[in-house]
């Protein structure tokens, strides 16, 4: 059985020129997910796909080309709505006894090789399984997504929150049949055969931002993220929910002074994470039932790429800043929408709150394993 992994490394990102070989912790991005290939010592063939000449130089520069093949693929395949399932396939095509291919998106630099030989490996050796993703610890999807229309947030789900694992691309393997083939054509239903590998913090980092990048520079240099715990602090009207410490008071004057009223519903939102994708939607059609008017419209005019920078700016509502009521649901909102003078991004409450209490801070690893 021969196993392959494949790292498109384009060069065209639109958000941070040249990402894929932009330093970081040293060493160009792309590097990274190379050197955990590598080391796994299991792979039949490492490949980097890219349409760039100078992404090809500086990976033959670095790296013996019986170690790390490159691949030129045509630029059709590499613009911004190209389809990453027609970049697999071009590579498949050149390598025709490939039986598994793992996906190794640049953008996740933080992989474990022991995930991989010790959870992955012997999973794939047995031939039992399909596919192979990864979930991340502690991160959900949510329905608890909003859009900004006009004068209102909207929902663009129907009722309550339901939360579920997030999954990520840190880990992805696939046997090469089905990238040949749509979902509905495969031999069998769709996680029936997947493994889920449960992935960390530190794993499931994906940069896409210049703001990624330097939180994975403080990774890179050993600091972690340590969210603080959180109070719920109670009236008679409403809860709120904060990072121990809080001074409601303090938020109560500050909603006051906004203009927001504590006896109708207030949101505080921050931008989605994890993005909740067209791909997310495609693979999740059960999810059609419960969008909004909104999602519904939304939904008709995206391109089918896949790619979050196709998807509008969309919220959700912050775990470490919540204010309900007690005389409705948990968010007392009628028609699926909140006026925007209900409503506070958190970063707006970060610069203007003299009080605010951050949720997470940065702490040295070894400061942690001392505590």
């Amino acid at each position: 059985m021969k196993i392959a992994a494949l790292i498109p490394a384009r060069a065209g990102s639109k958000r941070v020129p040249l990402k894929n070989i932009k330093p970081l912790g040293g060493k160009p991005l792309l590097f990274w997910s190379i050197d955990v290939a590598l080391a796994c010592d299991f792979f039949n063939c490492i490949c980097v796909s890219t349409e760039s000449e100078e992404v090809i130089e500086i990976v033959q520069e670095h790296y013996p080309r019986s170690d790390v093949k490159t691949l030129l693929r045509p630029a059709v395949l590499a613009t911004d709505s190209a389809d990453l399932r027609d970049v697999c396939t071009h590579f498949l095509e050149q390598e025709e006894h490939v039986d598994y291919l793992s996906l190794f998106m640049p953008t996740y630099p933080f992989r474990d090789p022991a995930r991989i030989i010790d959870d992955i490996a012997p999973a794939l050796f047995s031939r039992q399984i399909d596919r192979v993703v990864s979930v991340r610890e502690g991160n959900f999807a949510t329905f608890d997504y909003w859009i900004k229309r006009e004068n209102h947030f909207h929902r663009m789900f129907k009722g309550n929150p339901l939360w579920c694992g997030a999954g990520n691309a840190a880990y992805f393997f696939q046997k090469r049949a089905f990238f040949f083939l749509e979902p509905h054509q495969w031999p069998t239903p769709l996680g029936e055969r997947t493994l889920r590998v449960q992935t960390n913090y530190k794993e499931s980092i994906d940069i896409d931002t210049n703001k990624d990048f330097e939180q994975a520079e403080k990774i890179s240099r050993g600091y972690r993220q340590v969210r603080k715990k959180l109070a719920i602090f109670s009236d008679e009207t409403s809860e709120f929910v904060a990072p121990v410490g809080a001074d409601i008071k303090s938020f109560r004057e500050y909603l006051k002074d906004k203009g927001i009223r504590a006896d109708l519903p207030v949101l505080v939102l921050k931008p989605a994470d994890p993005l909740f994708t067209f791909l997310r939607w495609y693979e999740c059609n059960s999810n059609q039932t419960y969008y909004t008017d909104e999602t519904q419209k939304l939904i008709a005019r995206l391109p089918g790429s896949g790619h979050s920078q196709d998807f509008p700016t969309h919220w959700m509502h912050t775990l470490s800043y919540r204010f309900l009521r007690k005389t409705v649901d948990a968010y007392g909102i009628a028609d699926n929408q909140v006026p925007l003078t209900q409503v506070i991004v958190e970063k707006e409450l970060q610069h203007e709150w003299s009080d605010y209490i951050a949720p997470v801070e940065w702490v040295k690893f070894s400061e942690i394993v001392d505590k």
